[in-house]
């Protein structure tokens, strides 16, 4: 009899709306809206820039670099190239950066997990006015056998819970903002705190207004109160399509199928064992250069093997900034990766991959770490030249002279091409591809 009576009041409760709290219905709707939102999102790309901050025991944050990446979200995935790249990498923009406090993508899965996977308990919070906005924030909680969030901390790394917040606005019932900090961090970091907040905002994508995150701040602090912050924004988005070259140099630049890039270019890759003479045709200045930045260089002389020119005098070759870390201390430095990547010349593009041989001197440059603070993270990596300027800021002119010496191929890339359709030499277009992905 009592459990009749509990049925005949939840369905009076259902088909009378009034008695029902104007909150639970405002989020049933925000719930809703949200769930088409995210389902309905195109596969898109834009320009990312981090600027990395960091403050030792509770000082004041200070810069330590920036970085530009192209991301790219094609079915809810990220992808990342550096700017100007003709195909996106399959790794993470970790294993890309490779130093540092970085992230990637966890407030895109959080968003899933509170609006569309329902894993999310939500409390109303109440009504506020933030910049002149009246928003709805609500209260979030995921245990982390339900978030999926996997966080690596300096030292350590696991799945961990989250809890957070999000606002609404009343009117339209956007989303603001959606902030969560990490729960019960891994166990042996040296991490106390962990959380993600991203600014929402429309954008016009496909015909139609989007709305997805323009900004976000990635903050940490340390047990010994040494902090991080990474502050990303988002600007140039514009719909992706498969098999696309998207350049950001123009805001309105249009998307370029790859296969018209094809039919104008013939593809080879250099022999190890070439000195290239190079001059700088992209001055780098600290004050404004970021990681992912492309430099050129032009090739100074006739580069022969034998009785055949390999890369003529004048052709361009392209390059990416890979390190441009700020060290402070009593004698503050920079570390500097640059990376080569390919040459073009009249209607041929070559793959370039080796080591910086020789830098001519500059004011504050050095080719080691003698005398400077030990490094805590490690070079970027194979096919990467770096090395050291004094000083709080520099400026590489145009014209520097350096030489860069061509390697061997890594052996991932010889066993990709032997895999990848039937190709036997990256001299052939449809190969290109499969030689360039490992070395972006």
């Amino acid at each position: 009899m009592r459990f009749a009576a509990a049925m005949f009041t939840l369905c009076a409760l259902a088909l009378t709306g009034d008695e029902i709290p104007r909150h639970v219905l405002d989020l049933a709707r925000i719930k809703r809206r949200m769930t088409d939102e995210l389902n309905r999102l195109p596969n898109y790309t834009c320009l990312e820039t981090i600027d990395r901050y960091s403050a030792v025991k509770g000082g004041k944050m200070k810069p330590f670099d920036r970085i530009r990446i192209q991301v790219a979200i094609v079915d809810g995935k990220e992808l990342y190239s550096w700017p100007g790249a003709t195909r996106f990498d399959d790794r993470s923009l970790a294993d890309m950066v490779n130093n540092g406090f970085i992230s990637d993508g966890d407030f895109a899965a959080m968003a899933r997990n509170v609006f569309v996977n329902r894993t999310a308990i939500i409390t109303f919070a109440g009504r506020e006015t933030r910049d002149g906005r009246e928003v709805l924030r609500y209260n979030f909680e995921i245990s982390h056998m339900r978030s999926g969030w996997h966080v690596r901390l300096r030292n350590a790394s696991g799945i961990v819970g989250a809890k957070g917040w999000f606002d609404v606005d009343t009117a339209t019932l956007d989303l603001v903002r959606f902030s969560f900090a990490a729960q019960d961090l891994p166990p042996f970091s040296t991490d106390k705190s962990l959380e993600e907040t991203a600014e929402y905002g429309r954008v016009p994508l496909g015909g139609s207004e989007i709305l997805i995150p323009l900004a976000v701040d990635l903050h940490s602090e340390a047990i010994n109160s040494d902090s991080r912050w990474n502050h990303t924004t988002f600007t140039a988005c514009r719909q992706y399509t498969a098999e696309s070259s998207i350049s950001f140099a123009e805001e309105n630049a249009a998307i370029i199928p790859a296969t018209a890039i094809a039919a104008k270019e013939e593809v080879q890759a250099l022999p190890s064992g070439l000195e290239i003479p190079l001059k700088l045709d992209t001055p780098i200045d600290s004050a404004h250069a970021a990681v992912g930045d492309e430099i050129l260089a032009i090739v100074s002389k006739n580069v022969r093997m034998g009785h055949e020119t390999i890369l003529p005098s004048g052709a361009v070759v392209k390059g990416v900034i890979r390190r441009l870390d700020r060290h402070r201390g009593s004698r503050p430095y920079f570390e500097v990766g640059i990376e080569l990547t390919e040459a073009a010349y009249s209607r041929h593009r070559a793959i370039v991959y080796g080591k910086l041989e020789e830098l001519s001197a500059f004011r504050g440059m050095h080719r080691n770490v003698v005398g400077f603070t030990t490094l805590v993270d490690p070079p970027p990596g194979p096919g990467v030249g770096y090395f050291y300027v004094e000083g709080d800021a520099f400026v590489i002119p145009k014209g520097q002279a350096l030489t860069w010496l061509t390697q061997p191929l890594p052996h991932p890339v010889a066993e990709l091409v032997i895999n990848c359709w039937t190709c036997i030499s990256c001299s052939r277009w449809a190969c290109w591809p499969c030689c360039l992905s490992p070395l972006r």
